[in-house]
């Protein structure tokens, strides 16, 4: 039942079945116009590559000036930030899927600032910064708020989002509205054995070098029932007001190396254009055509949202794909040309 109703909803919100996924590394940096809300209370999507799966509140993050300045060792800031507090919606940012096939980790990096506490009851904990696996769930690498007293509080990192796994706080303590605080996750994906997700806080940035493990490090190891076999989003969470405080969050980067979320500063969202790929119908239920104008399909990778790889494709005949073996549900399709080039796709087998 409750795997029934999530692909239920997954489904009704995914308006745009066509809709490529942003490609990484990803920046984004909040350019839009200040007093506006990051997502469309109406469409479920939002500013940017912004959505959400289930608009739920009637509050919506808000794009606010930055507070922000700089970080010794990060390109120059751009644009505005957003504003989260309890009860507010949580944004969704989708990316082409990295798995733990791939032979490489996922990192996600953001500045924040914890602005006002006051609604918080006793000592509050919750995360509000997470890789997920679909965008409902799969979470990994959650980056925990924990309250101290009135004015302070500290971070802590956790395997998934429950409150059964072990969460690890630095030892490290900030003050609301004084400390900006630079945070970078970090997931790395170990299938023949325990994945770690790892904390860095106020990393010094010495170029493309991944600082050790120091007193501003925290990392935990996965148990091996909890690993985590790939990611597709990055969720913003803001839970109730007794648990969410008012914050700040800007300059947000997800890749796969530390360059990707500390030098690069390029918001890098795949055009179909680059490709020229076509994929109808979508939703689809014993096939699906792929048509391309100017280059010639290498292959076509089906894969599940618990990131699976259930159909692989290296020649397509007559540009029709036979997908009659594959179950009803929600899949991610990524297509490759000859020239190297790819695009990845929601698909939907009705």
């Amino acid at each position: 039942m409750r795997i029934k109703l999530f692909l239920t909803v997954l489904f009704t919100t995914l308006l745009s079945f066509g809709q490529d996924l942003s490609k990484l590394p990803v920046y984004e940096g909040f350019d839009y116009t200040e007093g506006t809300t990051l997502l469309d209370s109406d469409a479920k999507t939002g500013q940017g590559a912004w959505t959400e799966n289930d608009y739920g509140s009637t509050k919506n993050p808000s794009v606010i000036a930055s507070p922000f300045t700089s970080y010794a060792g990060l390109p120059a800031f751009t644009g505005n930030a957003i504003q989260i507090k309890g009860g507010t919606n949580d944004p969704l940012l989708y990316f082409e899927p990295v798995t733990e096939d791939d032979g490489v980790n996922l990192y996600a990096s953001c500045i924040i600032k914890v602005t006002d506490m006051t609604s918080l009851s006793g000592t509050a904990k919750d995360y509000f910064f997470t890789l997920s696996g679909s965008g409902t769930g799969g979470y990994g690498a959650a980056l925990y708020f924990s309250q101290i007293d009135a004015t302070t509080f500290n971070l802590g990192i956790n395997e998934s989002n429950t409150s059964g796994e072990a969460t690890i706080y630095t030892g490290a303590t900030f003050t609301e509205n004084v400390d900006e605080i630079f945070v970078v996750i970090k997931y790395e994906f170990n299938k023949d054995g325990n994945s770690v997700a790892h904390l860095f806080v106020n990393p010094t940035i010495n170029g493309t070098t991944e600082p050790s493990a120091t007193s501003d490090t925290s990392s935990i190891t996965l148990e091996n029932e909890s690993n985590k076999s790939s990611f597709t989003a990055l969720k913003i969470n803001a839970n109730s007001n007794s648990k969410t405080p008012a914050m700040a969050i800007d300059e947000i980067r997800i890749g796969t190396s530390w360059a990707d979320v500390t030098t690069s500063s390029t918001l890098n969202i795949p055009q179909k254009e680059l490709v020229n790929f076509n994929v109808y119908p979508n939703p689809a239920n014993n096939y699906i055509n792929i048509d391309s104008k100017k280059e010639k399909i290498a292959s076509v990778d089906i894969i599940n949202v618990l990131g699976k790889r259930v159909l692989s494709q290296k020649s397509i005949i007559n540009n029709r794909l036979d997908i009659s073996s594959l179950k009803k549900g929600i899949y991610i399709m990524k297509v490759k040309s000859i020239e190297n080039n790819t695009i990845t796709k929601r698909l939907i087998i009705n």
